[in-house]
């Protein structure tokens, strides 16, 4: 492995037009928001931003790591410009009212530029990064997984790093693997190298701890995301089917059945639409949100077959629970409490 700096190593082209657009607003004194989905590469983001920004700029740079105790009480008190860079801003609770008070600052001190790295909320909740009175971000950027050219990117440039030897006839399938999620690619391309595996080898990719990690947070997204939102954050794609073929995979097995007795009773899609019901229990959810559900892993789904799925599921999960008709909105799983204690 040589000894240079590993995002030294990496084309500045991969994050070219988001690290275009930042330091573009940065030299505007305009506030930015960059938004990545999870294993995307925002930290990775982060730091091809700092090594450009200084030779682009030449002004004082100020990193905070929002999972500490931050206070902009603790901005360092100076008409010397400054850019404060501000990290996981998605872990600050009381956002808006820590945001209208940077925005009491740059009022009084013009030379105070902010760029804030966020998680994918800042995609699918824009909402969510607004200041009390004030929007505050002037304009938002997104760290998405790559596409297909930049996925070979990536590899060439681990390959050259690291010393990976991964066969060029190997990067589509890595691609379609991964679905481009930067560090899906970097720890396929490690398995492959590392115990000489070719990218059929689904069962030995599903049993690395950081492939599972990575994929059980993907997961989440499409439990609690709604399908304009999934084809925004590239998980799914415009058909709504899933882009990572390990993704899809692991979709799958979180909906095969467990040892309960109600679990043995339920077909594989009945198991789907049952554990995404459970997971949001008492929730309204749609029958646009259940068809995408069912979409994802069934290529003739139809909506007469999902009225049909949520016909035969109601009996079934008798007398745990009942499954609510909210007329022209949805269905909600309740506890049944006549039969629990």
């Amino acid at each position: 492995m040589p000894e240079t700096n590993y995002y030294d190593n990496l084309p500045t082209k991969l994050y070219g037009q988001p690290l275009t657009q930042t330091i573009d607003k940065v030299k505007k004194r305009q506030n930015i928001l960059v938004s990545g989905v999870p294993g995307a590469g925002r930290e990775t983001f982060l730091k091809m931003l700092m090594n450009n920004l200084q030779s682009a700029i030449k002004t004082r740079i100020v990193v905070w790591d929002m999972g500490g105790k931050q206070s902009v009480d603790s901005l360092p008190k100076s008409n010397e410009e400054t850019l404060l860079i501000m990290n996981k801003l998605f872990l600050l609770k009381s956002r808006a009212a820590f945001l209208e008070k940077l925005h009491a600052i740059q009022l009084q001190s013009p030379n105070l530029t902010v760029v804030a790295l966020t998680n994918h909320t800042g995609i699918t909740n824009p909402e969510g990064y607004f200041a009390k009175t004030h929007p505050f971000f002037q304009s938002i950027c997104h760290i998405l997984p790559f596409s297909e050219d930049d996925t070979q990117i990536m590899i060439d440039a681990n390959r050259s790093y690291y010393g990976w030897s991964i066969a060029k006839k190997y990067y589509k399938k890595i691609y379609r693997l991964t679905g481009g999620v930067a560090r899906l690619i970097k720890y396929v391309c490690s398995e492959i190298t590392d115990n000489n595996l070719s990218p059929e080898d689904y069962d030995r990719f599903m049993q690395n701890p950081a492939i599972l990690f990575e994929l059980k947070i993907l997961y989440a997204l499409l439990m609690n995301e709604s399908k304009e939102h999934l084809k925004q954050l590239r998980i799914i794609n415009t058909k709504g089917k899933i882009r990572s073929m390990l993704l899809q995979r692991y979709f799958k097995q979180q909906t095969n059945i467990q040892e309960t007795d109600l679990k043995r009773t339920l077909t594989p899609q009945e198991q789907t639409l049952f554990n995404y019901l459970l997971a949001n229990k008492g929730q309204l959810i749609s029958v646009d949100k259940i068809a995408s559900l069912i979409a994802m892993s069934d290529d003739n789904f139809s909506l007469w077959k999902i009225y049909k799925l949520i016909s035969r599921l109601k009996p079934k999960l008798k007398p745990t629970y009942a499954l609510e008709t909210v007329r022209g909105k949805g269905y909600r799983l309740m506890t049944n409490n006549k039969t629990t204690p």
